[in-house]
């Protein structure tokens, strides 16, 4: 059950494909989301997997006084919090000194569509990222939440939890 003393809660796991580090693949999610503060955590259970970026995507266009409500798209340093176990930056890419790693990416996809030129690199398990958004109510309804991630080796999962804030 997604919903719990009101708060909504969701955690959905999936296992990355092995085809590389730089061959990054979208992980896919649909839910129904209403008028609310949320935190999405990206949580690395195995380890060994780079992060591209988040999206949140409408499932049909939402109208809003007559604009569409544009997609939530984050590159993978635009997180607002983050778990990480060891205390130096490898990649050259994060500068905010907290220890994530990141590496510039040389996915098109990323880089194109995602506005992300690096991704976050060598996590260990159980290291996590959080992002935050916001959905308006003239834009509550069915999102796609989509992870952009890529491993080298079989078996590496990673997990996304959904919470309500406040």
């Amino acid at each position: 059950e997604l919903f719990s003393e009101g708060i909504l809660r969701g955690t959905v796991s999936f296992v990355v494909p092995a085809q590389g580090y730089q061959s990054f693949n979208d992980i896919i999610w649909t839910i129904n989301l209403e008028e609310n503060d949320y935190v999405l955590k990206v949580l690395s259970f195995s380890g060994r997997i780079n992060l591209c970026s988040v999206s949140i995507i409408p499932t049909n266009s939402t109208e809003s006084g007559g604009a569409v409500q544009p997609p939530f798209i984050l590159p993978a340093l635009e997180y607002s919090d983050a778990s990480e176990k060891t205390p130096e930056s490898y990649g050259g890419c994060n500068q905010k000194g907290d220890g994530v790693d990141a590496q510039p990416t040389t996915d098109e996809i990323c880089q194109d569509r995602d506005q992300s030129s690096c991704n976050i690199g060598w996590w260990d398990p159980e290291e996590y990222l959080v992002y935050s958004f916001s959905i308006p109510s003239s834009a509550a309804g069915m999102y796609t939440v989509r992870v952009r991630a890529a491993a080298s080796r079989a078996g590496r999962d990673i997990a996304l939890e959904l919470t309500t804030v406040g």
